[in-house]
């Protein structure tokens, strides 16, 4: 409980066990009444000599996606690109908003390394995270910036596709190649719903 201007403000937190969205009621009840006062639940219902009763509905929807782990490793270039298909190649590529119109699966295959690997080193940060849980996940954003600055920078253009309904969650990686080695970076999440809003995951300091 916090105190403003005179003004008290509380948070309270629920913990309902609905699985899925859904209306549900709550009771406020305001009194000096001593027997309200102990290790005993009082009856919403019952009694009091003195205060006052608020109802209220509350609309439960609960987050779609729950966030397990996050973490950056070094991955091999060559070895990442060689497991995909010529399909995911140009999937990646327009994920990072690299044209890939009219291209041979060499050339596309090519351009993938070129695009990942830009300081030539041979390697990539790979961004891998994982869901306890996902209902109506359409996709996810992945964003970034330094530890010390203020601007997000966009990672991937088009939305990395998620698992609609993953009651057991899922695995993600996704690579980065604009982070460096051995620098302090921030990540954040932003998840796609299917009913249009988004929600914020992070961010999530991490480096390789």
């Amino acid at each position: 409980m916090t105190q403003i201007n005179s003004n008290f403000s509380c948070d309270l937190h629920f913990h309902p066990n609905f699985t899925g969205a859904t209306q549900t009621y709550a009771r406020f009840r305001l009194t000096s009444d001593s027997k309200f006062f102990s290790t005993d639940s009082p009856s919403p219902t019952g009694v009091a000599s003195n205060g006052e009763s608020e109802d209220a509905g509350l609309i439960y929807n609960p987050t779609v996606a729950v966030i397990g782990s996050v973490k950056i490793i070094r991955a091999p270039v060559g070895e990442l690109v060689d497991q995909y298909d010529a399909e995911a190649v140009i999937a990646f590529l327009d994920s990072y908003g690299v044209d890939s119109t009219n291209l041979s699966d060499e050339s596309a295959n090519e351009l993938l390394n070129e695009t990942l690997d830009p300081d030539g080193d041979g390697t990539v940060a790979l961004v891998h995270w994982t869901t306890l849980e996902e209902l109506g996940t359409v996709g996810f954003f992945l964003d970034r910036r330094e530890a010390g600055g203020d601007e997000w920078v966009r990672i991937n253009n088009k939305m990395l596709p998620g698992l609609i309904d993953a009651p057991f969650g899922g695995e993600y990686l996704y690579a980065d190649p604009g982070a460096m080695p051995d620098v302090d970076y921030l990540y954040k999440l932003t998840e796609q719903e299917a009913w249009g809003s988004r929600q914020e995951y992070g961010p999530y300091q991490l480096s390789y």
